[in-house]
């Protein structure tokens, strides 16, 4: 008997029946939901299922219903592209934590401060959409791709794949910026591999496509931008602060909620579509948090703010954790 592997259950096709339990627990208002061994509630006509859980995409309306234990919200791809449903703990799965750690002193940042960017992402910022959105990117061919980003009437434009939810301009912008103040860094400061200009990253489409099938290189990216972030929120009078960030002990819980507002919305004149902050209230480090979110701009922007502070406290309290710090002359790492 061959039992196939089908994302989060085993399925026994000679029944076609799966054998396992699906993860999510169902509803108790909605009774087909309760079936755990039941498929796309048991009308594959109407409903597809690509995560493997009941998590289902109407493919006549669009809609997708998650029938989870605590929401079904907080689902997003994973390197190997499991489905990561959203927890109760502050941390990142290890998995993740562990590229993060490898990831971010690339960049002269703490993986303290990119794990809590990235947990608020998931949490914060995520939908049940965002997986399937991701599906998208990955089936599809670069060709198409790069036509959605030269179509300004999609509203898929300017796509934000991968587990970072990492938008494609912000990536091209960040890599900009690195090749504009940085021009002497070694070739991985690029977070696709490639040699600056900005214009060798590739096709939208290439960026895209690497951005929502590869996990390592998506976190690669978010440290990237928490990198370029950080320069600015330590600089001053609109002009960044070229030289490491890596020492937790320099940064604040207010840098770091400051860095994440900038990360979700952007900020006037370094961002692309910024809403978040003007530079000169991101570079005002004499504020303190609760003036901080009372000058931040965006919809839920509070809410955001404050919920991401749990998860920053967690990454704070693990500030005796010391990553290996890649010795390279461009990150100025003290001795």
């Amino acid at each position: 008997m061959e039992l196939l592997y089908l994302r989060a259950r085993y399925y026994r096709p000679e029944v076609g029946r799966f054998v396992s339990l699906d993860l999510l627990r169902g509803k108790i208002d909605r009774p087909r939901t309760l079936h755990r061994f039941s498929y796309v509630l048991n009308s594959p006509t109407r409903f597809v299922d690509p995560a493997g859980l009941q998590c289902s995409l109407d493919i006549f309306t669009g809609e997708v219903e998650c029938f989870g234990a605590e929401t079904g919200m907080g689902m997003t791809v994973v390197p190997d592209l499991r489905i990561l449903p959203a927890e109760s703990t502050p941390r990142l799965s290890p998995d993740l934590e562990g590229i993060v750690r490898e990831e971010a002193p690339k960049f002269g940042v703490p993986w303290q401060v990119v794990a809590g960017v990235l947990k608020s992402e998931l949490v914060l910022d995520v939908s049940p959409m965002d997986f399937f959105t991701n599906i998208f990117y990955a089936v599809m061919t670069e060709e198409f791709l790069s036509e959605i980003w030269y179509a300004p009437s999609m509203s898929w434009r300017d796509p934000g794949p991968g587990i970072g939810s990492v938008h494609v301009s912000a990536a091209y912008n960040t890599a900009s910026y690195f090749y504009e103040f940085y021009p002497s860094l070694p070739s991985y400061h690029a977070p696709f591999g490639y040699n600056p200009p900005r214009l060798e990253l590739g096709s939208p489409g290439q960026v895209t496509r690497k951005l929502a099938t590869d996990g390592q290189c998506n976190i690669r990216v978010v440290a990237a931008i928490v990198r370029h972030l950080a320069d600015y929120r330590f600089g001053s009078c609109g002009w960044p602060s070229l030289r490491s960030h890596a020492w937790l002990s320099e940064w604040t819980m207010t840098d770091a909620v400051a860095v994440w507002h900038g990360y979700r919305y952007g900020v006037k004149d370094i961002s692309v579509r910024a809403i978040g902050f003007k530079l000169e209230d991101f570079q005002n480090r004499s504020l303190s948090l609760p003036l901080l979110i009372g000058v931040a701009r965006g919809a839920g922007a509070e809410e955001s703010m404050r919920g991401s502070i749990p998860y920053f406290e967690y990454y704070f309290s693990r500030s005796e954790e010391r990553p290996y710090y890649y010795r390279n002359p461009w990150l100025y790492y003290p001795d």
